[in-house]
C-alpha cells in the first residue's frame, strides 16, 4: 500500500521532513529512566519507524546510555530504524545498529522485541483504495498500528501527533494498549503537536473511561494540552536479558534496494564463498576404480556429467565425448506346462539403465568418425 499521495510525497521531500524538535526531544528523555538489569549485561532495544536522519534516536540512545552508567552491570542500548527518504535514511545508517531504507508496510519487525518505542509519523493522509472501497486513513493511525505491538510488555512509548487526530478510535487504542497515559503539548508545536507516553500493557478490555474522554476532549480541542515541562511523571524503559527476540529482534525489508541487498550479501554470503570449492569440479587427479564398473556405476557416472570431455587413449585415438543415460526396459518370457498339461507363457519386464557414450574422432587418421558405445 502506498503511504502517500503523489503530491504530497513531493511537498515532503521538497519542503523538508519535520523531524523532532531539540526542546520536546530533551524534555521527554529528562522523564526516563533505565530500570535495573534483572541479569548482567542486559539490553535495551530502540525503536524508530521513521527516523529521519536518525538525529532524535541518537541522542535517545546516549541519554540511556548515560542513565544505565549508573549501574555495575553493563547495558548494551541498540538503534533500529526505518526510514522511506533514501538520502535520510543513508545518512542515519552510521548513527544506528540499523537502519532500514523500506516503506513501513514492507517491512517485517519484531513483535514484542522492543523496550521503547519512538513515534513521531507523518502528519496526513494514506492513498485511498478506491478499488476495494478503503478511504484513505491518517497516516498516524497506520504507522501506529503498524508499530504499536512491537513493544514489550512494560516497554514505553513515545508518541508525537497533532492533538486533533486523537479522536474517538485513537483515544480507545491507546486506553486499551498502554497505561500510565500522559498528554501534553510539545515544546515546539507548530503542527499542534501533542507529545504522549505510556507504558505498554497487555490489551484492556476495560476501557479507561476518564483517560479516554481526556483524551478526546483534548482531540476536539474542548481542553488545551498542558505544556510538557509541567510533566512531573517518569517512566523507567526496562531492560531485558540479551536472548531471544532481545538478542536481535527481527528487521527486514521485503523490498530492499540494490544496496541494501549488496550490505546483507556481504554479511551474511551464506554459500557464496563455499560455492567453488562445493559445486564445481575439483583440481584432484582422478584415481582409477579399485574393481571394474558395472553399468549402474557407469549410468550414474553419464548422469552426473562425469564422463565428459576430450578422451586421448593409449594408442594416441582422440575423443571428444559425451554421455547420457536413458531409461529402457529389459523383457523375458518363459514357457512351462500346467498340471493339465496346458502351456502357460510369462512375460516379465524390468526397468534398466541404459548407457550410452557418443564421441567425434579427432584423430587424424579417422577425423570426424562418429563413435557410439553402449
Amino acid at each position: 500500500m502506498t503511504l502517500m499521495f503523489q503530491r504530497v510525497t513531493r511537498n515532503y521531500a521538497r519542503n523538508g521532513y519535520f523531524p523532532t524538535d531539540e526542546d520536546t526531544t530533551s524534555q521527554v528523555l529528562e522523564r526516563l529512566t533505565v530500570a535495573q538489569p534483572p541479569v548482567s549485561g542486559g539490553v535495551i532495544n530502540v525503536l524508530d519507524p521513521c527516523c529521519g536522519e536518525g538525529a532524535a534516536i541518537a541522542e535517545t540512545g546516549d541519554w540511556l546510555r548515560q542513565q544505565s552508567t549508573s549501574f555495575d552491570d553493563d547495558i548494551e542500548v541498540r538503534l533500529y530504524g526505518v526510514e522511506l527518504d533514501r538520502d535520510r535514511a543513508y545518512a542515519a545508517k552510521p548513527r544506528l545498529n540499523q537502519c532500514l531504507h523500506s516503506d513501513i508496510n514492507d517491512t517485517l519487525i519484531q513483535i514484542k522485541g522492543f523496550q521503547l518505542l519512538w513515534l513521531n509519523p507523518p502528519y496526513g493522509n494514506s492513498l485511498a483504495d478506491h478499488q476495494h472501497g478503503e478511504s484513505g486513513e491518517r497516516l498516524e493511525k497506520l504507522f501506529y498500528k503498524r508499530t504499536f505491538d512491537t513493544l514489550c510488555v512494560g516497554g514505553i512509548m513515545v508518541l508525537i501527533i497533532p492533538h486533533y487526530v486523537l479522536d474517538k478510535a485513537f483515544s480507545q487504542w491507546l486506553c486499551r494498549h498502554f497505561t500510565n497515559v500522559t498528554c501534553h503539548r510539545a515544546a515546539v508545536d507548530t503542527y499542534k503537536q501533542v507529545v504522549i507516553l505510556g507504558e505498554r500493557t497487555r490489551y484492556q478490555s476495560t476501557l479507561q473511561t476518564a483517560l479516554n474522554r481526556h483524551l478526546m476532549a483534548i482531540g476536539q480541542g474542548e481542553v488545551q494540552a498542558p505544556p510538557l515541562d509541567g510533566l512531573s511523571q517518569g517512566y523507567t524503559v526496562p531492560v531485558s536479558e540479551p536472548v531471544g527476540i532481545y538478542a536481535s529482534p527481527r528487521l527486514e525489508s521485503i523490498k530492499p534496494d540494490p544496496e541494501q541487498l549488496s550490505e546483507v550479501i556481504d554479511q551474511y554470503p551464506g554459500l557464496w564463498a563455499d560455492y567453488e570449492r562445493l559445486l564445481l569440479p575439483s583440481e584432484c587427479p582422478l584415481r582409477p576404480p579399485l574393481c571394474a564398473l558395472s553399468d549402474w556405476h557407469l549410468s550414474l557416472m553419464l548422469a552426473a556429467g562425469a564422463v565428459s570431455g576430450v578422451v586421448i587413449s593409449e594408442s594416441g585415438q582422440t575423443l571428444l565425448v559425451k554421455g547420457q543415460t536413458h531409461k529402457g526396459k529389459s523383457t523375458k518370457v518363459t514357457v512351462e506346462e500346467s498340471p493339465d498339461g496346458a502351456l502357460v507363457q510369462t512375460q516379465v519386464s524390468t526397468d534398466k539403465f541404459m548407457p550410452q557414450i557418443r564421441g567425434i574422432d579427432f584423430t587424424p587418421e579417422t577425423l570426424g568418425t562418429i563413435v557410439t558405445i553402449q
